[in-house]
């Protein structure tokens, strides 16, 4: 089997569905468009696999995907529960039926964690299956990325070169919340009796979202003002709605209501994005498209909101187009071919996320005095700050200078370069590295160390690189007394990057 060099896997982990796109030098991106099937039969070519899992009795993985649809108690949902910090809407998802339903029905030992590796070790290895016999090529190098809202500027068309205006933005107001939404409708018109999980069986339930999740969200509209009728196995009355033949019968006024509390957040962070483009003197009246992607690009109602609220005012124009439904995952695989390939990057300059910088702290032994930085950005010596525009390389250079104390150092003193990260006006600061300096002893050194003045005086230049997944930090001494001094660098086990 041939190796091709830098091939690029990227992955969409979504909520409800997830894709993969492959590429290599030279090759436009590819989709995978079949899917495994029950019973094996041939998939029909779709850009996306349910984000479902299911295990056996032993906690092994049963089946995923399409797979697991057909199973009696699929574990689903499951990326919402990874990330605890958006506190605004994480008991809205821990009071929802599907939540409580992986809470129920996860193996004992299994986390949401432990599921989501699972999930992604299925998924990984079916793309390198798919491959492997599309193209019959050995594996090197992967990538991922995804981003909410974002604003570029695009400086030239061929070959494609692009630079941010503003920082992105984004907000939990994805398609997961119009099903949460959905889904409480329909319980509300159904009535108590739609607890009831001996009539509404967990199959019919899902049976139902995936009708809502393929056929009436995509397509719902402001303009065509007809009924949604969706499907409930054995309802046969409900307390506050239609029901006709196990149809559930919506008007088109619910179907909104449903629809407008997503579409206001979803419009309310590209007037964000917009007002802030305004507010750059270069950009007051340039002209702003607006292309939706992703779930963004199948939805015709966001088509239509936004037309309608941008598409005849303030120079701006919204478009649809049809084949963009992965363009998260495509960006993703162009980007691991950019890096990989060490080509010119397609973006050229971007908005800084979050300020480094460093603060020297002299400790001793039984203090902690000064183990917190200042907020005073005097006490900071900033290497990059938030919303600086910088050029897409993540790597500064900076020289410090600092002055050791004899006194200081016979008391069992030291002194520390920690470098930090923060983000905010709050300026909640982050330890990423410390450089431990340390003074060598005159058995270390062929010569005793000489008091000027009862101190010594470096310098250092300290290179950072900040990368995927970690922060490279690399002091290097300067200056004449250079040969007297070393640092061990400690750090943290985890930290944010950006």
């Amino acid at each position: 089997m041939a190796a091709i060099q830098n091939l690029i896997v990227a992955i969409d982990f979504g909520t409800t569905y997830s894709g993969v796109v492959w590429t290599y030098k030279d090759r436009e991106p590819c989709v995978i468009d079949r899917w495994p099937q029950p019973d094996n039969r041939r998939s029909p070519r779709v850009s996306k696999v349910p984000t479902l899992i299911t295990y056996d009795q032993n906690g092994q993985v049963l089946e995923w995907g399409y797979k697991a649809q057909s199973a009696a108690a699929p574990l689903a949902w499951f990326k919402l529960l990874l990330d605890e910090n958006e506190h605004e809407f994480y008991n809205e998802y821990l009071n929802s039926r599907f939540v409580q339903e992986f809470r129920k029905n996860c193996p004992k030992g299994k986390t949401t964690t432990s599921v989501a590796i699972d999930y992604l070790q299925q998924l990984w290895t079916y793309a390198k299956s798919y491959i492997s016999r599309d193209r019959g090529v050995d594996f090197e190098n992967t990538y991922s990325i995804q981003v909410d809202l974002i604003s570029y500027k695009v400086n030239q068309i061929n070959p494609l070169k692009l630079s941010e205006i503003v920082a992105g933005d984004g907000g939990m107001c994805g398609s997961i919340h119009l099903n949460i939404a959905f889904h409480d409708h329909v319980a509300h018109l159904v009535g108590e009796d739609f607890h009831n999980t001996q009539k509404y069986s967990q199959d019919s339930i899902r049976d139902m979202m995936s009708q809502f999740d393929m056929q009436i969200k995509p397509r719902f509209t402001l303009e065509d003002k007809s009924n949604s009728n969706v499907d409930l196995r054995k309802v046969s009355r409900m307390e506050n709605g239609t029901v006709s033949n196990d149809t559930i019968i919506i008007s088109h006024e619910e179907m909104k209501n449903i629809f407008k509390p997503i579409g206001d957040q979803v419009e309310f962070l590209v007037h964000k994005q917009r007002n802030a483009i305004r507010k750059k003197r270069d950009y007051r009246n340039a002209p702003i498209k607006v292309v939706l992607v992703g779930g963004f690009g199948d939805s015709d109602y966001l088509f239509e909101r936004f037309r309608t609220a941008f598409g005849e005012q303030d120079n701006m124009e919204i478009f649809a187009l049809e084949g963009l439904g992965q363009a998260i995952a495509e960006g993703a695989a162009l980007w691991g071919l950019e890096r990989s390939e060490h080509r010119d990057p397609l973006l050229g300059s971007r908005i800084q996320r979050y300020s480094y910088g460093v603060v020297h702290r002299n400790l001793s032994t039984t203090s902690n005095t000064g183990s917190i930085p200042s907020t005073d950005d005097n006490a900071v010596t900033w290497i990059v700050k938030e919303g600086e525009t910088v050029e897409n390389t993540y790597h500064w250079r900076r020289e410090f200078q600092r002055t050791i104390r004899k006194a200081w150092w016979d008391r069992g003193g030291f002194d520390d370069d920690i470098v930090y990260q923060s983000k905010g006006s709050q300026q909640r600061f982050i330890t990423l590295k410390t450089m431990h300096w340390k003074l060598l002893t005159m058995v270390q050194m062929c010569n005793p160390i000489n008091w000027i003045g009862r101190m010594q005086d470096f310098s250092y230049t300290l290179d950072i690189k900040v990368m995927e997944s970690s922060l490279r930090c690399r002091p290097e001494l300067t200056g004449q007394n250079r040969e007297m001094f070393e640092y061990e660098i400690q750090c943290p086990t985890e930290w944010i990057g950006g």
